[in-house]
């Protein structure tokens, strides 16, 4: 009997510079059988030396829509300085070349909240032809704080949802009951088992799980090749699936017993 969940999404980011997002599809992410990968969308310092007002292709990360689907185009940090140019232009070109999902880095700090909210509605609501967004932040209370009143000057709408940056042993308590939709786990949380290959502690097992089973995809945040990374979590994710599902079964026959 099937609880009706499904298996979640296992991904990549890289932690170096990805020049060309369909040759890292093409080598990196099909060698892993990664479902995604989270990629800049430009280039950062090519990009900020125009002022963020336009891009040349050597700008460009994602140069064409081929490989769309399986990118989640990552965006400069929102900066005071331009009021969020920069990612507003990223966004727009994001959109222009047919990227479904695009992740933006959650403002550290309360101090330009309002200004950051009108540059995610502007960006949802306007003729960018964004439908959602993606908010990046850390697992900690301080950042939830943020993320809740940033939702409500967007009168909390549904085209916003989190990304997760996990630490070991943090506690997600407060995100569970938010559009969690993203988890990046970094390669500094995995241990080798005795048989060499990387595994969670048991702690950190448990919050992947406890977000998988929300509906959140989860990445490995890998500097090097992420192959054993990717199947572990895949592993670790269907197993809470399939004991999901032995539960409902067990609950259904204490039912008719």
């Amino acid at each position: 009997m099937s609880s009706g969940k499904t298996v979640a999404a296992i991904g990549v980011e890289p932690t170096w510079a990805v020049d060309d997002a369909d040759a890292f599809v093409d080598d990196s992410m099909v060698s892993s059988e990664a479902d995604f990968s989270l990629l800049e969308i430009t280039k950062a310092q090519s990009a900020a030396a125009h002022g963020g007002l336009f891009f040349e292709l050597e700008d460009v990360v994602v140069k064409t829509p081929t490989n769309g689907y399986c990118i989640v185009g990552k965006t400069a940090t929102w900066s005071d300085a331009d009021r969020g140019a920069l990612v507003a232009r990223q966004m727009e070109y994001a959109s222009y070349i047919g990227l479904r999902r695009v992740m933006v880095p959650g403002p550290a700090a309360a101090g330009s909240l309002a200004a950051f909210a009108q540059m995610l509605l502007a960006a949802t609501h306007g003729d960018s032809g964004i439908s959602a967004l993606t908010l990046r932040f850390s697992a900690d209370q301080g950042s939830w704080r943020i993320w809740r009143r940033v939702r409500e000057l967007c009168g909390h709408s549904a085209a916003l949802s989190v990304a997760l940056d996990l630490s070991s042993s943090c506690d997600v308590e407060q995100w569970i009951a938010e559009p969690v939709q993203l988890v990046m786990v970094p390669e500094s949380m995995f241990t080798a088992n005795p048989s060499g290959y990387p595994v969670l502690w048991r702690i950190d097992q448990e919050i992947v799980r406890r977000l998988s089973e929300i509906g959140a995809a989860i990445a490995v945040q890998h500097s090097s090749a992420a192959d054993d990374h990717v199947r572990y979590l895949r592993h670790l994710t269907q197993a809470a699936e399939k004991s999901a599902d032995q539960e409902a079964t067990d609950q259904y026959r204490d039912v008719l017993q």
